[in-house]
């Protein structure tokens, strides 16, 4: 009997942004700083990356890659040394030898960085495809410069079993977008979730009265669902990591250090 495959996660805070902190809880005021996740997962057959954080062009020339009209009050807190290639390398992982990323969903905090890999198929949701391709072009959460890469893409359609084993799997949670999906990743206490913008923060997952203005993803019904989702998993002692929370994230081991594994 084959035993089964527990990859390794590692997490790396990929930069800051600086918005208004009712996005992630309604009825809130004021700003709050949050951190920018991206995973490099190692399995057995190589590594695989699930989200890449921001574009370069956020510290080159942000005033051409963003509207200004978003930029108030968003601020950026980014640099050359939090690109994850470089933090890889520092973490002693080989970024050239990445051949296979997914993204979350194509918001910029979670795509900006595809290009870093250019070697490497992008997975991503038809739906979310399909959708960002399709935006305006002054929809903010949207920048074509960061997914119309030119790299191979595989649009995928529901569940995927990355590796084909069971160990990694991307699991739809639309709602916040209309393909945005997570990530399943068995370990020896059992599944965790790295779940993107499905859920920002950790009180989503036990209050209703922390929940995000969902009146700005595009599907709220979808969005209450997905989340449930997760709940469901959290409640049955699932690890779900969340997606932008900073005090949930202050206290998670970064690389070199595992995350999970």
């Amino acid at each position: 009997m084959t035993s089964p495959v527990y990859p390794r996660v590692y997490a790396f805070i990929c930069g800051h942004h600086t918005i208004p902190k009712e996005r992630m809880i309604a009825g809130t005021t004021g700003l709050i700083t949050i951190p920018i996740p991206a995973f490099v997962i190692e399995h057995p057959t190589g590594l695989f990356v699930f989200d890449t954080g921001f574009n370069r062009l956020v510290y080159e020339d942000v005033a051409s890659y963003f509207p200004a009209e978003a930029l108030k009050p968003v601020e950026f807190h980014f640099s050359p040394e939090e690109e994850l290639p470089t933090q890889m390398r520092n973490a002693g992982f080989d970024p050239d030898s990445v051949r296979l990323v997914a993204n979350s969903h194509l918001h910029y905090d979670h795509c900006g960085g595809n290009v870093l890999f250019p070697q490497a198929t992008v997975m991503v949701q038809r739906d979310e495809w399909e959708a960002a391709s399709n935006a305006p072009a002054d929809k903010a959460g949207y920048r074509k410069v960061d997914f119309h890469t030119g790299q191979t893409m595989d649009l995928v359609e529901g569940e995927r079993d990355v590796f084909g084993d069971g160990s990694v799997v991307l699991t739809p949670t639309i709602g916040h977008t209309p393909g945005h999906q997570s990530l399943h990743v068995r370990h020896a206490g059992g599944v965790a979730v790295l779940a993107g913008d499905a859920c920002y923060m950790a009180d989503t997952l036990t209050a209703d009265d922390k929940l995000p203005d969902i009146s700005v993803t595009e599907d709220p019904e979808s969005y209450l669902r997905s989340l449930e989702s997760l709940r469901a998993l959290h409640r049955s002692g699932s690890l779900v990591f969340v997606g932008h929370d900073p005090d949930f994230w202050s206290k998670q081991p970064l690389a070199p250090k595992p995350l999970l594994g």
